[in-house]
């Protein structure tokens, strides 16, 4: 599920080759394959930009070849950002240490070529995501995207005492979609039941069935790690009392086109949802890439 993005030889107290990927379940995977530590190596460390740190013990590191492996995912909004991976000893010594700046690694490894077209596209996505979560009103300007093929949201049908909040695209992290529902007073959510037809065939298969999650008085359901290449699929959530259905079907550049055409929507949004248009662009153009989803009721902050 992710694409090599290349690799680089760094000399240091070992011989080190660097990995950097790119993760479709939309972090942005980097690895680190170290290769001539010394039996004294006890952990690794890889320092994050945004400030949490991921620990390994060697010994038990996974291994590629002769070489240990130590990996950590970030999000796009961190792509132009540097990861430091450090080996410190049983005395807490610091025996490796090197630090890596992921979009000018990806810049320098596929300045053309196969990958140019994704890479460029995630190095605009990320400057537009990290400019719309750190510092909105510093953008300015228009930004080109050309929607006109991306689907509408479709709704149809209605289920007696319940109702169709809100839906949600989250991007600060992993791309998820997140549909809301509000029961009406002296109803149970216990008597209802909630599908998403993943295959898009029209049938809500028993395995297709999710369990809401309550969150300040709405019912939750959330389709997550929605990969770039399946952005601009549009996802069917079903909502039924065993009688009656009701059925709206939505995907991210559904939400993305919104904000996009919005009138209210700030520069910083429209260059983040277009952005985003160019994003998924870059990675459908690509062939023979997986495409994954997973269906969750795990609801958590919300973040847009």
């Amino acid at each position: 599920l992710a694409l090599i993005i290349g690799f680089g030889m760094f000399a240091g107290a070992a011989t080190v080759t660097t990995k950097a990927s790119i993760s479709l379940a939309e972090d942005i995977t980097v690895s680190f394959e170290v290769t001539g530590l010394g039996s004294d190596a006890e952990t690794a460390v890889i320092y994050l930009p945004n400030g949490q740190t991921v620990e390994q013990d060697v010994k038990s590191a996974p291994t590629s070849g002769s070489a240990k492996l130590f990996t950590a995912d970030i999000a796009v909004k961190y792509f132009d950002s540097t990861v430091r991976l450090t080996v410190v000893n049983a005395a807490d010594v610091v025996i490796y240490d090197k630090e890596l700046n992921v979009a000018q690694f990806c810049r320098d490894s596929y300045s053309g070529g196969t990958f140019a077209g994704i890479v460029g596209a995630l190095d605009g996505y990320a400057q537009a995501a990290k400019a719309y979560f750190t510092n909105p009103s510093g953008v300015s300007g228009s930004y080109t995207a050309d929607f006109s093929g991306v689907s509408d949201i479709v709704k149809s049908g209605s289920v007696d005492g319940i109702k169709h909040y809100m839906a949600t695209l989250l991007l600060e992290s992993k791309t998820a979609i997140r549909h809301y529902f509000k029961l009406d007073a002296g109803r149970d959510i216990a008597d209802y039941e909630f599908y998403v037809d993943l295959d898009l065939d029209g049938r809500c298969d028993p395995s297709e069935e999710i369990v809401p999650v309550e969150i300040d008085g709405l019912y939750c359901v959330a389709i997550e790690d929605i990969t770039p290449n399946d952005l601009d699929r549009a996802y069917k959530i079903v909502v039924t009392d065993g009688e009656d259905e009701y059925t709206c079907e939505y995907g991210a550049l559904t939400y993305a086109k919104r904000t996009y055409s919005s009138a209210s929507a700030t520069p910083a949004a429209k260059y983040l949802s277009a952005s985003l248009y160019g994003y998924w662009g870059a990675a459908d153009e690509l062939e023979g890439i997986p495409k994954r989803n997973i269906v969750s009721s795990d609801c958590g902050d919300d973040g847009h």
